[in-house]
């Protein structure tokens, strides 16, 4: 079994593409071990989901004065000899890191160990971890265009953020009730942050009496920051931090107030959902997050107030501009897909019901795969693992694959390729995954796509004629 060791923390944001990577690492086959701090977020974040979790000691590398700064070298050198040593014993095939200052360690120890390792930066441009780390790394993954300029040649690659799947599988009337809140007014979410946002925090705060007149507000305000005087406030819902639930409260959102770290605002764009960034403060950090709000503000996907300017009344005017123009967000994100002269969009299990304007616009160019002979265990909460274990609890002997075109419905636009899969005896729900995806899903799919590309494909009263 090919074995792989993630690495990140410090933060919700240097653990959560990790997170977002463990489902297809699994389906691929992987055996996934974690090293972390000792007593990082990221130990709290990866511990559930069951993946062996090694602790490590770690430093900061600061910018700025502290004694700290005296002893952390020597917490790095140890974390040096102990990640060495985790490495040499689980003897992994890969690295993955995510950066974060405890990932410095087992990246140099990797390269020691003749390990490949391959990076992600999410950023505009690479933090401080990263950029001693990139020396000893194979391959580094970008965010954003921009940053390829700012890689060694030949090691960048541009491949986005990975977004957690169940994110885009939200309940919005499971987040109503537990908010206690009515289909009266819409919702918006704040998010500060694993850590919390005390100026996002004040600001929301001190506009609440006018917020409170025309919306509905979910607020994740950050460990230990909960203000217990607000907590009988009716349609004001305060959280520390939230796991499980967020995907229900993303559902229920009709606007979100954030943070402009680069995982963040990737996920509200898989969401779609508009937003307001509120950047930290170039004072309390190396910028990166400005960078990050301005190119998606450029791009027409964000608002932004930078945290100098941030008052209850610059909050509020945002607020109510941002909610009245949403729609905006969904013709800048045509107007972006345009400017690339798409001629086919291919989705490949894309879990978020595409904009009616975008379907019409990209009628029968846009192509998607499910998992399952079309029309049995498909539409409305079929996805991922779900397919699976309807079909076995169903006793079919058959089930298999569909390539399809997207139209306004949930897997009902016309079919192009399907592919068959015996069911065996003993399999779950894991396996039949596995073998649907190696039979059928990896075969079809770039097969349609060539059809496509050669003209090889028509659609005729909805129906897709194939001329192999």
């Amino acid at each position: 079994m090919k074995r792989i060791i993630l690495t990140g923390g410090g933060t919700a944001g240097h653990v959560t593409p990790n997170i977002a990577l463990i489902p297809k690492l699994r389906e691929l086959g992987y055996d996934i071990q974690y090293i972390g701090s000792y007593n990082g977020i990221e130990k709290e974040l990866i511990e559930p989901f069951g993946i062996p979790y090694h602790g490590i000691s770690s430093g900061k590398l600061r910018r700025y004065f502290s004694l700290q700064n005296f002893t952390d070298p020597f917490r790095v050198i140890k974390g040096f000899g102990e990640a060495r040593k985790l490495i040499k014993g689980l003897k992994p095939d890969v690295i993955f890191s995510k950066g974060g200052f405890v990932s410095v360690p087992v990246v140099l120890a990797g390269k020691r160990c003749k390990v490949p390792v391959i990076i992600h930066e999410s950023d505009m441009t690479p933090g401080l971890a990263n950029k001693l780390a990139i020396p000893s790394a194979v391959k580094v993954c970008c965010n954003f265009p921009e940053t390829l300029d700012a890689l060694p040649e030949g090691k960048a690659v541009l491949t986005g953020s990975p977004i957690r799947q169940e994110l885009l599988t939200g309940d919005k009337d499971a987040a109503r009730k537990m908010c206690g809140f009515t289909d009266e007014k819409p919702v918006i979410l704040v998010i500060g942050g694993s850590l919390g946002a005390v100026a996002v925090n004040e600001a929301v705060r001190a506009a609440l009496p006018e917020l409170l007149k025309q919306f509905q507000i979910i607020h994740l305000c950050g460990k230990g920051k909960v203000d217990h005087s607000l907590k009988e406030i009716k349609g004001y819902c305060q959280f520390e931090y939230i796991k499980n639930e967020l995907r229900d409260l993303f559902a229920l959102a009709d606007v979100v107030i954030s943070r402009a770290g680069a995982n963040a605002i990737c996920e509200l764009l898989a969401l779609r959902k508009p937003n307001l960034l509120i950047p930290l403060s170039a004072r309390a950090s190396r910028g990166d997050q400005i960078l990050n709000a301005h190119s998606f503000e450029r791009q027409g996907f964000s608002l932004v107030i930078e945290e100098e300017q941030l008052t209850s009344a610059t909050l509020l005017d945002a607020v109510h501009n941002l909610y009245e123009n949403r729609e905006q967000f969904n013709q800048e994100f045509l107007k972006t897909l345009d400017s690339y002269q798409v001629d086919l969009v291919v989705l490949a299990g894309f879990l978020v019901v595409i904009p009616p304007a975008m379907i019409q616009k990209y009628e029968n160019r846009i192509i998607n795969i499910h998992p399952s002979l079309i029309p049995s265990f498909c539409g409305t909460g079929y996805y991922g693992l779900k397919v699976h274990e309807g079909a076995l609890a169903r006793g079919v002997k058959v089930t298999g694959a569909t390539v399809h075109f997207v139209d306004e419905g949930t897997d009902t636009g016309p079919i192009i390729l399907q592919k068959a899969v015996e069911v065996q005896n003993g399999d779950t729900p894991e396996i039949l995954q596995r073998r649907v995806m190696e039979q059928a899903e990896w075969e079809i799919l770039p097969r349609a796509i060539h059809l496509i590309a050669n003209g090889k494909v028509t659609v005729k009263d909805k129906k897709a004629v194939v001329e192999e």
